[in-house]
């Protein structure tokens, strides 16, 4: 497996257009607080924390189609197939493109968020936000998401599709869920408030919410975040391995 990690971070380093992709949308993640207000530094995380929020909305948008996209752009120019003809395992397969594009794409993402918002913290204070650690931790499993379910989105789809998917997932399943059918479902009744709150955790722009707001972030939150994390990933990831099975290649 650690020869195909290697392989990954070549094609990563040497994809040229994706490379730039990643860079451009890291800096603009970063410095988006800036573009924003140039008060930033002047002020308590407390009162960026809006701001900061902002870097993961883009990133919502962005970074699992990019993700999906370059991974899927193996199995449409057939360079990925020859991972399977060297007869590697399909978990080592998918594993290397989870370590990489999922993992090392996700953990970069998180420090583009973070990265201004510690400086401020240092510089002015949290200006009273609490459980830093717990929203950290909560953030991190966010990032993850976008990037391992755009990741094995790629592989289970295998063509250009997969953005199209990966868009309508994470921009608009989760807004369409959360603001318009979990609550009309609760008005009718046919959702339980218990049912419906817990759902509301496992989705993520819910989730971004919390971290990024003044409120006390709950055990109960912090759960239903890697709940749904998880529960998400196995599923694509069983998706995944399936199709590699069976060998549906195109």
């Amino acid at each position: 497996m650690n020869r195909l990690v290697r392989a990954e971070f070549y094609r990563i380093w040497h994809s040229g257009f994706f490379t730039r992709i990643l860079i451009l949308l890291f800096f603009v993640v970063l410095f988006f607080p800036l573009m924003t207000d140039f008060d930033f530094f002047s002020k308590t995380l407390a009162e960026v924390m809006d701001d900061l929020a902002m870097g993961v909305l883009i990133s919502t948008m962005f970074l699992s189609v990019i993700t999906s996209f370059f991974v899927s752009l193996g199995y449409m120019k057939k360079t990925a197939y020859y991972e399977v003809m060297a007869g590697s395992k399909n978990g080592h397969i998918i594993g290397s493109k989870l370590v990489t594009e999922g993992i090392f794409i996700g953990v970069l993402l998180f420090i583009a968020i973070i990265g201004f918002g510690v400086v401020t913290t240092i510089k002015n204070g949290t200006g009273g936000v609490e459980n830093l650690g717990t929203r950290c931790l909560m953030l991190i499993f966010v990032c993850l998401r976008m990037t391992v379910v755009g990741t094995l989105m790629g592989m289970a789809i295998k063509n250009y599709a997969a953005c199209l998917v990966a868009y309508a997932r994470f921009l608009g399943m989760d807004i369409v869920l959360s603001s318009f059918l979990l609550p009309l479902l609760y008005m009718k009744e046919i959702l339980g408030e218990t049912v419906y709150q817990r759902l509301q955790h496992c989705m993520i722009n819910t989730q971004i919410g919390t971290i990024c707001g003044n409120a006390e972030v709950t055990t109960e939150a912090v759960l239903w975040c890697l709940v749904s994390f998880f529960v998400e990933v196995i599923a694509w990831y069983i998706l995944v391995y399936v199709t590699m099975k069976k060998k549906w290649y195109k």
